[in-house]
């Protein structure tokens, strides 16, 4: 392809707005210049800069090379600025990931003052800029991003660390051909060249993103733990909007979307802005006061609160002890008979509780323990799979049965069990059935468990998956419960502590970081009156406002906090949960 050319010191407006496309670089150097395609339309509101990925290794290397221009005919109301990647100068690579052999020359840097002068010499600079590109053009774009005002990265199955990229051989092509030093050397003076992060760092800067990927891709848990540790180290760094990650359903592996689908969201984007609070909290702090009556009257029909009953402060986590305060139930909420299998362990683990509570002496208890933990095993066993049930919310039915995350309340009566049995038959068949519910459990819903993911509620979960009450098969989003999650997780801890399952207890860990985020985004406050949400619904996008009909559940969500906080020692769940009391109280 061939465009007209100009140098960005000698380009006429007159000419680029009647002309279709043109090229328009910069010189750097003698050697090195920066090259972009562009087309420019009179009065856009936007402009799309797309970042070049790296060339096939069986292509021969083009340089420059425009990745996307094409594109514009998809997006005819915006202009488009399309970069070559100036590396290619430095070095014969196919792909060079926008590193300057010159250690004087930070290519991003020189980008983003390039694209700057462009906007403002075609009176653009007041647009807002989305940036694209997949995989090195990823890394570019949320490089560039953090250097341009105004802007929103958008990044395919970025690379964020080049120290970790799994292809050495690409890298040791940079390392050769163009910064003629060891990576890892390279990295100790220019982190942030390297680094998406480091990047971010050094300008003390957070860009409004989103990252798209795909559970095949080989760099997801990169990805994840990226915005996990933006999130957690967010104080470090001024934010100018919301900053997300998309998992793909398909599993497409280090690829590109298709182009109508990166084009549709290039327009969504578009449509939908990024001047919003990046802090999810945030919103909800604005969204109460449409809810302040609501939660008024809630807060008047919440029972009375009896630290002597229910206060777990000042108790000790014993995981073979009593469960979380099953003691306390009812006769219609925790029943060994009930045909439904969740009160019947409910029941189970009540009578464990009262047995352990009144010093293990109260044999007609533990025989009731025994007595639904068998039947549930034996269930199990008949049928080869976790005892289901039936359900209908009204909203959903399935007669045929349906796994709920609170059933894992099993593998805390079932472990507790197999902790006093001397029977060795009888010991093996509870540690058996412990394993073939938590295989069918730990596995997300598409798979047949009951694990899905909450990366639609706060970017902080994008790389959790929680256990939940009430799995919609076939359905992305989900109708995840509060306190059928903090059950659950006190569940899989027990187990694995009981047990002695490293690994199942590191996945107890992740699950109760998740579900920490999950109460605090679930906390409404409505002047003095604090209430949790009991249903999740609002924030995986089921309903339109939060669901505080359930107000009672507010004092099972206090003590469930409170046991959290004995069985992970995280300050934060004390400190959450006296809010919840305090209101009460």
């Amino acid at each position: 392809m061939k465009f007209e050319s100009f140098s960005v010191d000698n380009i006429k407006k007159d000419c680029l707005y009647n002309s279709n496309e043109v090229t328009i670089y910069k010189e750097l150097n003698e050697k090195v210049r920066i090259d972009c395609v562009c087309n420019f339309r009179k009065d856009s509101k936007h402009t799309i800069i797309f970042m070049p990925s790296a060339q096939p290794k069986k292509d021969e290397i083009q340089n420059p090379i425009f990745h996307r221009w094409s594109w514009s005919k998809y997006l005819k109301e915006q202009s488009i600025i399309t970069f070559s990647d100036p590396s290619l100068y430095g070095a014969k690579l196919h792909g060079g990931w926008f590193i300057s052999g010159d250690e004087n020359i930070d290519y991003i840097e020189e980008m983003a003052v390039f694209a700057k002068e462009l906007l403002i010499k075609l009176n653009l600079s007041e647009n807002k800029i989305i940036i694209y590109g997949s995989s090195m053009g990823g890394f570019g774009a949320l490089m560039l991003s953090s250097k341009i005002e105004n802007s929103y990265a958008i990044a395919e199955v970025p690379q964020l660390n080049l120290l970790n990229y799994p292809y050495k051989s690409s890298l040791h092509e940079i390392e050769k051909n163009s910064i003629n030093n060891k990576l890892e050397n390279f990295y100790l003076k220019h982190p942030e060249r390297i680094d998406v992060y480091e990047r971010f760092l050094k300008e003390s800067y957070i860009p409004p993103f989103t990252i798209l990927t795909n559970r095949e891709d080989n760099e997801i848990q990169e990805h994840l733990e990226f915005i996990s540790k933006l999130t957690k180290n967010g104080r470090a760094f001024n934010f100018s909007g919301d900053i997300n990650i998309s998992i793909n359903s398909r599993f497409i592996g280090h690829r590109p979307l298709d182009t109508s689908i990166s084009v549709s969201i290039i327009k969504s984007r578009i449509i939908e802005g990024w001047n919003v609070v990046n802090n999810r909290l945030e919103i909800n702090k604005k969204a109460q006061l449409f809810f302040s009556n609501e939660i008024n009257e809630i807060h008047s029909r919440i029972p009375a609160f009896l630290p002597h009953k229910h206060d777990y402060r000042n108790t000790e986590y014993i995981p073979d002890g009593e469960f979380a305060h099953l003691k306390h139930y009812s006769i219609n909420g925790a029943d060994p008979h009930s045909e439904n299998k969740v009160t019947q362990v409910n029941g189970g683990l009540k009578a464990w509780s009262v047995w352990h509570s009144s010093g293990r002496t109260d044999e007609e208890q533990l025989k009731i323990a025994k007595f639904v933990g068998m039947q549930l095993v034996n269930a199990q066993l008949i049928s080869g799979e976790v005892p289901l049930n039936k359900y209908n919310s009204g909203y959903y039915s399935y007669d045929k049965g349906w796994i709920s995350g609170i059933q894992l309340k099993n593998v805390a009566l079932w472990a507790r069990l197999w902790s006093i049995e001397n029977d060795r038959e009888i010991k093996s068949k509870l540690y058996d059935a412990i394993y073939a519910m938590l295989k069918c459990y730990l596995r997300p819903i598409a798979d047949g468990g009951v694990i899905s993911s909450l990366i639609d509620v706060d970017n902080t979960l994008s790389d959790f998956l929680l256990p939940q009450e009430y799995p919609i098969p076939g359905k992305s989003k989900q109708r995840h419960v509060l306190n059928g999650a903090q059950f659950a997780v006190l569940s899989i801890l027990d187990a694995a502590i009981i047990l002695d399952d490293v690994d199942l207890k590191a996945k107890a860990i992740k699950y109760e970081e998740a579900l920490f985020e999950v109460a605090n985004l679930a906390t409404w406050d409505g002047g003095e009156n604090v209430v949790t949400s009991y249903g999740l619904e609002y924030y995986t996008g089921l309903s339109e406002k939060p669901l505080l009909s359930n107000a009672p559940y507010h004092i099972t969500h206090c003590v469930l906090g409170a046991i959290l906080y004995k069985a992970f020692s995280r300050e934060s769940w004390l400190t959450l949960t006296d809010k919840w009391i305090s209101s009460i109280q």
